[in-house]
């Protein structure tokens, strides 16, 4: 599996500055828009046990993090404030931000 390797974009809308409550989303509209990618190894066994392993650790290690309470968490919510991302950069997996701008300037 020599020389096998995956990308991955991912396209997000969302808001730049965090709403003061959960009302105030419902007022607003979306304000900011980006594109990241995502690239690394093998995409079957090597690097999905890499990525399931580097969360695992971090869930057990570092649940002090991880502010919410309860419920079922997206990956970005849950791994948010931890050191997920620079695991996996040590890993092998590289991370862009492709595009990071207003959606107003994005012309969508």
């Amino acid at each position: 599996m020599k020389g096998i390797s995956f990308k991955m974009l991912f396209k997000g809308i969302g808001f730049g500055q965090k709403l003061d409550n959960r009302e105030s989303e419902s007022d607003c509209q979306p304000d900011q828009y980006i594109i990241t990618e995502l690239s690394g190894q093998e995409p079957g066994y090597v690097s999905t046990s890499k990525i399931v392993l580097n969360c695992a650790i971090v869930l057990l290690s570092e649940s002090d993090k991880i502010k919410i309470n309860g419920g079922v968490l997206t990956p970005g919510a849950a791994f948010r404030n931890t050191s997920l991302i620079d695991r996996l950069k040590s890993d092998g997996f590289d991370f862009k931000i492709i595009r990071n701008d207003s959606i107003a300037k994005s012309n969508l």
